[in-house]
């Protein structure tokens, strides 16, 4: 689901992916199609219905579970807004964090 996330193929995988009825079938996507993550260990349980943007940015390691409602949050402009509160730019993004 790379790119704009606004292709028809993005927006169909993001619908069917919402109404599987089950977090199992919902886990069976997300293992069938790993190549839309960065990483997928063994065992991974992924209950939510909503599928993150830009998952090539996420990596599950082993037996991880996901609780339902869990929301991925890949970009945002914390380190943006620090820089402009404190008047400098010592806060940088560094691979899906921000650090000094």
């Amino acid at each position: 689901m790379q790119g704009d996330g606004q292709g028809f193929k993005t927006l169909f995988r993001k619908l069917y992916f919402m109404v599987l009825p089950t977090s199992r079938m919902r886990t069976r996507y997300v293992v069938k199609h790993r190549e839309l993550f960065h990483h997928i260990g063994r065992d991974l349980f992924f209950q939510p219905r909503k599928f993150p943007s830009d998952p090539e940015l996420i990596s599950f390691g082993d037996n991880v579970k996901i609780a339902s409602n869990v929301t991925f949050i890949n970009h945002d402009i914390c380190s943006s807004m620090f820089n402009t509160k404190y008047n400098t730019l010592i806060f940088k993004e560094w691979g899906g964090y921000f650090g000094r």
